[in-house]
């Protein structure tokens, strides 16, 4: 008998039996919330728990009549019968997936099973939880997963290989070595997203989105003391992709995609976090985005082509973090972006190889109360690369250009910018010409203007190999900027 079959059987044999009691059949449908419990008859649970006589045995029947087929038959059976809101607990045990479990669109239900003893393995064959129709709009239900491990869950054909739903809600949930065809490797969700307290590892999206695809303008991802590891997708998000992302207390490591190794946004905020070992193959080793903002992070050994660690098409906001051996092919070791604006953070052994700005590249660089050490550019800006800059209170130690700029390289230092470098250190800085600053690719400052910007400044052991007096600063004349 057809699953469709078995569901209408089911339904029919509620109407026409309300009343009647069976004993050791599924309990009809409610009307209201009720906890279901799923288990094993061959498990031996603890006497006298609920899960030692649950209300759907997986080797029980159907409740209008047929064996079940398979382990996800019994939760299916739950989620047929359960109330909106209802919680349906999985006892402890594996449970091995033939099918997809279908949730109603706009439906609130819970799943909740017994931490990592209770697995949902999709047996490299089947989604585990669908309570969306594929690429509908967002229709209110909330799925929520509670103290599960899922694996190996995959589709060959549209999205997610774990879950798709509305809104999700994960709180202690495992979801490892699944595959989607299109978008989101585990997840797809049109609706919120929050996630906490778990785990994603090397879960694969074709498209964007390695752990999650959540892309609805009107609609926010919020993460939560979680670890995103070994995930990949082939476009964007290696381990998520969302237009409204925030971190907090998160771990993400070894991550891939082609934008955001790590994370894909429009707009993203990241707090108290860690990103170790990402890598893009384009831009933002770790985070693509709009607008980024990170507070107290942590930022190791991420790679790009350009933008090792963090990419932002308009606007990266930086306080209290910690960049350390970033590198970028060509601009930006650590962080690229059209503004940047960085307080109280510290970037060490950044580089990049082939291009400008070994630690930032900004076309406007706002930088107070930061430290740079030990930062390399193959070209110019040894530490910071940018068209117009505001630097003051940090300290410069042993940055390095092999061409201008040994700390600093400043495009376009006029209109009062130049003005804006004051009350910081510049100490042991190389380069071919300005061992610590070039000014001016076009429009030189004047030197009068240079001679108080170095009264401004502290300079010591600075050095410019092929120019000895631009050891400090260097003014550099390369042609027009315009009328």
């Amino acid at each position: 008998m057809t699953r469709s079959a078995r569901r209408a059987l089911s339904a029919l044999t509620a109407l026409v039996m309300v009343g009647t009691l069976f004993v050791g059949a599924p309990v009809p449908v409610r009307a209201t919330p009720h906890t279901y419990y799923v288990g094993h008859l061959v498990n031996a649970y603890a006497p006298g728990s609920e899960c030692a006589a649950p209300d759907y045995w997986t080797d029980g029947d159907w409740t209008g009549g047929g064996a079940y087929n398979s382990d996800n038959d019994a939760i299916q059976d739950a989620a047929d019968h359960a109330a909106n809101g209802s919680v349906i607990y999985i006892c402890a045990g594996t449970y091995v997936f033939a099918e997809v479990v279908t949730v109603g669109a706009g439906v609130n239900l819970t799943f909740r099973g017994d931490g990592e003893e209770t697995t949902l393995d999709g047996n490299d064959i089947t989604r585990i939880f669908n309570a969306s129709p594929v690429n509908a709009s967002d229709q209110g239900g909330v799925l929520s997963l509670r103290d599960l491990l899922i694996s190996d869950a995959e589709v060959t054909e549209w999205n997610a290989g774990a879950v798709v739903a509305d809104g999700l809600s994960l709180d202690n949930v495992t979801i490892t070595r699944s595959s989607g065809a299109f978008n989101g490797g585990a997840l797809y969700a049109e609706g919120n997203v929050t996630i906490v307290d778990s785990t994603f590892t090397d879960n694969i999206a074709n498209a964007d989105g390695g752990a999650l695809y959540a892309w609805n303008p009107a609609r926010t991802v919020s993460v939560r003391n979680s670890v995103f590891s070994g995930n990949y997708a082939d476009n964007q998000g290696g381990a998520i992709i969302g237009a409204n992302v925030t971190v907090t207390g998160s771990t993400f490591t070894d991550n891939n995609a082609n934008y955001g190794g790590a994370i894909s946004a429009s707009t993203t905020s990241v707090t108290s976090s860690t990103f170790v070992n990402n890598g893009a193959d384009t831009y933002g080793g770790a985070i693509f985005a709009t607008f980024s903002t990170v507070t107290s992070s942590t930022f190791t050994e991420n790679t790009s082509y350009l933008a090792g660690a963090i990419w932002s098409w308009a606007t990266a906001t930086v306080t209290g973090s910690t960049f350390t051996r970033n590198e970028a092919v060509g601009t930006a070791g650590a962080v690229w972006a059209v503004t940047a604006n960085v307080s109280g953070s510290i970037f060490t052994d950044n580089g990049s190889l082939y291009g400008s700005g070994g630690a930032v590249y900004a076309q406007n660089a706002t930088v107070i109360g930061s430290t740079f050490t030990d930062n390399t550019a193959y070209m110019r800006g040894g530490a910071i690369g940018a068209i117009a800059v505001t630097i003051a209170r940090s300290q410069f130690k042993r940055n390095s250009a092999r061409d201008h700029g040994g700390a600093v390289y400043v495009t376009t230092p006029n209109n009062g910018g130049l003005r804006q470098l004051r009350g910081n250190t510049f100490m042991g800085n190389i380069a071919a010409a300005g061992g610590a600053i070039t000014l001016g690719a076009c429009r030189a400052p004047s030197l009068s203007e240079v001679a108080r910007m170095e009264r401004a400044n502290r300079f010591s052991m600075n050095r410019a190999t092929e120019q000895q007096r631009t050891n400090n600063v260097e003014r550099l004349v390369e042609g027009s900027c315009g009328p």
